[in-house]
């Protein structure tokens, strides 16, 4: 996983709330599950659990004795207006009036540093701030809002050139997992009439979107895998595929190993 580039929802850890809130979570964690990482800490989802039942009790609490309708908990919910552990809970539209802002890191060794953050808002940032954002400036890479540089596979800060020329006759191989949770992000069918395999979803757009912005031509095939995720890693192991495409839970995502 070095050099490995990733996504994930920034929020501020720096808060009281926050570190009481980590310790809580720690001790609940460790007793349910006494085997796991011991480091163990709250991720983007806890945390917004934690928000989830907050605005509730805060939208029952708002009625002051009168009776509960779903109608009124929907008022008082769409009124919220407080400072959670995600973020800003307010509604705007039945939507979340803030857009979450994505951490971009690059992974080294067993940790990872930031390297820019990005909202729809705002777009690239050097620094995470709700309010006052500092703009970055284009990098010599090429790469817009990165606010160092990027250790690549290998330990490398030099920006890969990729394939410099087209392999039709021996594509990448691109396994695709055939029992994902979840077929918004990956979805096989089994087109008759073609006779073939079509394979879709949300993680496969995104790649594809992504080898658009190569400046090279990369040659690849999608290979569904009907195995277990250990074999399906085993492969790549061998050398037999080259990237995988994860749908796990929630998280839909493509690995290039």
């Amino acid at each position: 996983m070095q050099g490995v580039i990733g996504l994930k929802t920034s929020f501020v850890d720096t808060t009281e709330a926050f570190r009481q809130f980590k310790s809580r979570f720690r001790r609940a964690y460790g007793s349910y599950y006494p085997e796991e990482e011991e480091n163990s800490s709250p991720s983007i989802f806890a945390l917004r659990a934690y928000d989830a039942v907050t605005a509730i009790a805060k939208a029952v609490g708002e009625s002051r004795g009168k009776a509960i309708t779903s109608k009124r908990l929907s008022e008082n919910l769409s009124a919220i207006d407080f400072r959670g552990l995600s973020g800003v809970i307010k509604f705007k539209n039945e939507m979340l009036a803030q857009s979450p802002t994505i951490e971009i890191i690059n992974l080294i060794g067993k940790s990872y540093r930031e390297i820019a953050f990005w909202s729809a808002d705002h777009g690239f940032s050097e620094n995470f701030v709700e309010k006052e954002w500092t703009k970055t400036k284009e990098t010599n890479d090429g790469f817009v809002g990165v606010t160092g540089p990027i250790y690549w596979p290998g330990g490398s800060q030099t920006v890969p050139k990729g394939w410099t020329f087209s392999n039709e006759d021996k594509p990448m191989k691109i396994a695709v997992p055939a029992n994902g949770a979840f077929h918004q992000f990956v979805n096989l069918s089994y087109d008759h009439e073609r006779n073939e395999t079509i394979i879709s979803g949300f993680s496969i757009n995104v790649f594809e979107a992504a080898l658009k912005r190569l400046p090279y031509q990369l040659d690849y095939v999608l290979v569904p895998f009907y195995d277990s995720y250990d074999q399906l890693v085993e492969q790549v192991y061998y050398k037999l595929l080259r990237l995988i495409s994860f749908c796990y839970g929630l998280h839909a995502f493509i690995i290039y190993l």
